[in-house]
Parts: structure tokens; sequence; C-alpha cells
């Protein structure tokens, strides 16, 4: 089951990401970019994955991913995923932790 982002509902991401996204000036775009990013992963496309994740994320407030990178619980959800047998979900939670290494996260 998703979220209407696309992404997997496993990841329980901080309210305040989700708020950004509802209220984005580009909400349809980013929509597009994680959907995409998603299917990049299922298909094991993961270089294209990986730079629409990235690009995604840029797309944000940066205390949005400040605020995201701060909070154990989801660091901690994200490194659980990492090791999922579930492939999507374990490629997109390895390229959220790389992405907000960017933002202190130290692992």
């Amino acid at each position: 089951m998703k979220n209407p982002f696309g992404i997997p509902v496993t990841l329980k991401f901080p309210k305040k990401f989700f708020k950004s996204l509802m209220v984005h000036s580009q909400q349809k775009l980013l929509e597009v970019m994680v959907t995409e990013a998603f299917t990049c992963f299922r298909r094991g496309d993961h270089e294209d994955g990986k730079a629409l994740l990235y690009s995604f994320f840029d797309k944000f407030d940066p205390s949005v991913l400040e605020e995201a990178a701060k909070d154990k619980k989801f660091i901690y959800e994200l490194i659980k995923e990492k090791n999922s047998k579930n492939e999507v979900n374990a490629m997109s939670a390895l390229f959220m932790l790389d992405y907000l290494k960017n933002y202190g996260v130290e692992l």
C-alpha cells in the first residue's frame, strides 16, 4: 500500500515532510518524479531511480530535510527498510539514507 506520492507506507516519514508536499508549488511534478523513481527501482534501473529521488529531495525546503535527518525514529525505519527483502523499499531507503547523510545523519 502506498501514500498518494508513491512512497511505501512502511516508511514512516515525519509529518512535516508530507505537509510540505501538500503545499509545494510543484506538487504534480514531485508526484511524477517519486512515482517514476520507484518505477525505476522496480525494473532494476537504480541509477535513474536514484537521480530522480535526489532531484525529488532537491525540491524541498532544506529545513524539512534537516528535520527528517534529525528524526531518530525515521532514520531507524529507513535502516530497517534498507535491509528489506523488498528490493524497491530497500533501494529507496538506501538512497534516502545516502541523501540525508548530506544533512548531518551519522550512520
